[in-house]
């Protein structure tokens, strides 16, 4: 798609100006495109690449989906981007369903954490100034075994601790079989169209936003689309289905 340029003329719109049309597929393969992304593995501790990718483990009731119809330009200044995206009444998004663990691919087993130890040496000196061992532990660990002076200053701070002189509790291990791994997601992935937030101006930096929804009225409980407009509420025309920036879908069952 060519940029479209605005006009220099800012006093007023551009002359016979069609604003492009970007399809919703377009945006949509943005979310289904695989990225390589720089990391260090927690399992190696090695820097390496990574390939990342977003997929929905649970489909919301309610999915809100948000267009960039804004920019800033060379000099800092918020603009609107004059495009129409071909949003969808009914939308799928079955493909961007998490699928789980891909066959063959391992679990990601991370380095489990050294548990810290106290000082032997340090927890000595303490008790050699008059206080018990558990008190030179629990120094030492606080401190992270930075030293004799560190952590006999840390005692004479924490003097009024009263588990200060009570044996460490045994740290737990943590249960590797507990880490949440990739998983198949759930629920329906067919949406409908019940809203949408449009703003009218030219200006980014100021304007007016309008609300139409669909909403139920009557006896025969069939949904008809409303406009909103401050306390105004009126029947709208066209429906500005590709100008909007904000756009509500609910689940279909």
């Amino acid at each position: 798609m060519k940029k479209w340029k605005e006009c220099d003329d800012k006093s007023k719109d551009p002359p016979n100006v069609v604003a492009p049309l970007v399809p919703f597929e377009a945006c949509l393969q943005s979310r289904l495109s695989t990225n390589s992304v720089q990391w260090t593995s927690p399992a190696t501790g090695k820097p390496g690449t990574m390939l990342e990718r977003y997929r929905i483990k649970t489909f919301p009731k309610y999915l809100t989906v948000i267009v960039w119809r804004w920019f800033t330009d060379k000099d800092w200044v918020p603009k609107k981007l004059n495009v129409q995206v071909d949003m969808p009444l009914k939308l799928d998004l079955e493909r961007l369903r998490a699928t789980g663990r891909v066959a063959g691919e391992p679990y990601l087993v991370e380095k489990s954490a050294k548990s810290l130890e106290p000082d032997s040496s340090i927890v000595n000196a303490v008790v050699t100034m008059g206080f018990s061992a558990n008190a030179g532990k629990r120094a030492a660990m606080a401190t992270k075994n930075a030293g004799t002076q560190e952590a006999i200053d840390w005692v004479l701070s924490n003097m009024t601790l009263s588990d200060l002189n009570d044996p460490i509790p045994a740290s737990k291990k943590e249960d590797s079989t507990k880490k949440e791994h990739a998983t198949s997601g759930v629920g329906s992935s067919k949406y409908e169209l019940i809203g949408l937030i449009t703003h009218q101006g030219k200006n980014a930096g100021h304007g007016h936003y309008v609300c139409h929804a669909r909403r139920s009225v009557g006896d025969d409980g069939e949904e008809r689309w409303f406009l909103f407009n401050d306390r105004k509420v009126t029947k709208p025309g066209d429906l500005p289905v590709k100008h909007a920036y904000i756009y509500l879908y609910r689940q279909c069952a």
